[in-house]
């Protein structure tokens, strides 16, 4: 084929209209697309002239693009191994030649007129009449790299080349590369830094005027629905570093406040333990008093000095036994132990071993107590107190005691019934309260402090504790314990 029938052929595969108006732009242009045959397309209408004219064309492209070029000159019968071999086309990696002039991440004036300075040089020392083109990818790059900077400074160097060469530039980007937020005056600043803009295929295959002003208009629509978005966004962006600034000042509020609470209660313990040693020994002293005062008296003592004593030994025993309830109670629900595969039924086995037998009096423990991961200390003391205290109060030859157990919505049902004298229903909520009782002291001994720990251990693990009762019924006293214990 003749060098004639070669223009003539990449002359007829660009459009007419799009001919002239490429002709018309010279400089330094910018092409945003989307599609890259689109790319490809104007690559070829705005280079393909300039071959078939026998002028200088430089590709610094990726290798898809670059292909994709040669091809299509190819296939318009254009030679391009020839055009390769006599240097009038050259064809270069981008992200190659980027590493090239590039250092310290943002491109070198020197190394830049090193490479690409000293590439259009030798171009046009061959031609010194030509008027190059080129088409260029790596800003797109930069950009895409996040060196939004670094691109605009490449641009700047190459407005100067393109001045003093006379070159016609053309840097393609894909639309996609300007995906993030806040980079609206970079955008801006990237634009004015070429002669033309020219952008993506939807808007640029628009050929009526009408049909330009009416997609400016749908632009400009979306535009203002996204900076309405944008606003929002923004404003809920403040709100919300509004709201962790707020967070992160309660949460360190909260720090201060557990670390004071852990600070009160280690003090609340020493002062309950150093008050009850200091509350005990007096009444020790006097408990040993009235024993030294009964033995020295012996046979002189009337029986009513004798029994007089004995209340008053009881007494102290009341208080003393007064004294380690407060102090349970100051710390039931607040001391944690890890826990440990607990055996209920041997649990409830070593309970009984510690309380004394009663005649006539049965305590049924039902089978198939459950087995499960828990904190042993605390229910040991809640079935302790319970069980004890239906000891206590149900003063019957044919006393019966039964313990039973089920499992109700991930939780432990467990209950202690006995057939004592019964609570009135007015007195339910009464008897949980500390140093409550519903006898008097010298009929059934008791401190009035048990069912308030059991009820401040229960509920410290998440549970409920309840009692059923009616007088002359006996009473059942419940309580929920879950499965494992929640973390203090």
């Amino acid at each position: 084929m003749s060098r004639d029938q070669t223009t003539e052929k990449i002359r007829l595969i660009n459009d007419p209209a799009e001919r002239s108006s490429d002709a018309a732009q010279s400089g330094h242009l910018l092409q945003f697309y989307e599609d890259d045959s689109f790319l490809l397309e104007r690559m070829v209408k705005l280079l393909a002239p300039a071959l078939a004219a026998s002028e200088p064309v430089v590709i610094l492209a990726t290798r898809e693009h670059r292909h994709g070029f040669t091809q299509r000159l190819a296939s318009s019968g254009f030679d391009v191994e020839r055009a390769c071999a006599t240097e009038q086309l050259v064809v270069l990696d981008a992200a190659e030649t980027l590493a090239r002039i590039v250092s310290g991440g943002q491109p070198d004036p020197q190394l830049f007129k090193a490479v690409i300075g000293r590439l259009f040089s030798e171009t046009l020392r061959a031609r010194p009449h030509a008027r190059p083109r080129a088409q260029c990818e790596m800003v797109d790059l930069l950009w895409r790299a996040g060196d939004a900077r670094a691109a605009i400074r490449l641009e700047e160097l190459w407005n100067d080349l393109v001045t003093s060469d006379h070159l016609t530039l053309l840097c393609a980007c894909s639309m996609s590369t300007f995906h993030r937020d806040g980079e609206g005056k970079l955008f801006d600043e990237l634009c004015r830094a070429h002669r033309h803009v020219s952008p993506t295929e939807e808007f640029s295959r628009l050929v009526a005027p009408e049909e330009r002003l009416r997609e400016i208009s749908s632009l400009q629509r979306r535009a203002r629905v996204l900076e309405s978005e944008i606003e929002q966004r923004t404003a809920l962006e403040r709100a919300l570093r509004a709201a962790q600034h707020e967070r992160a000042a309660l949460e360190e509020a909260l720090r201060r406040e557990q670390e004071t609470l852990a600070r009160s209660n280690r003090d609340l313990d020493q002062f309950a333990y150093t008050a009850s040693h200091d509350l005990k020994a007096p009444l020790r002293a006097i408990a040993s008093l009235s024993r030294w005062v009964e033995e020295e008296q012996g046979e002189r003592m009337t029986e009513l000095a004798r029994e007089q004593m004995k209340l008053l030994r009881g007494r102290v025993h009341r208080m003393e036994a007064l004294i380690d309830g407060v102090l349970a109670w100051s710390r039931a629900g607040r001391e944690r132990e890890a826990p440990e595969l607990v055996d209920v039924g041997q649990l409830l086995a070593e309970i009984l071993e510690t309380i004394p037998p009663i005649e006539g009096m049965r305590i049924d423990v039902a089978p198939g107590m459950p087995v499960f991961e828990s904190e042993r200390q605390p229910l040991f003391q809640v079935f302790h107190q319970l069980i004890g205290n239906a000891v206590k109060y149900t003063r019957r030859p044919d006393a019966r005691i039964a313990v039973r157990a089920s499992e109700e919505h991930g939780v432990h049902h467990f209950s202690v019934q006995d057939n004592g004298p019964g609570i009135a229903t007015a007195y339910h909520a009464r008897i949980w309260r500390a140093f409550t009782t519903l006898e008097p002291r010298d009929v059934v001994e008791g401190t009035g402090i048990g069912l308030s720990i059991v009820k401040e251990i229960v509920e410290a693990r998440g549970g409920r504790a309840w009692v059923e009762s009616e007088v002359g019924h006996g009473a059942t006293f419940h309580f929920l314990w879950p499965h494992q214990a929640p973390s203090p």
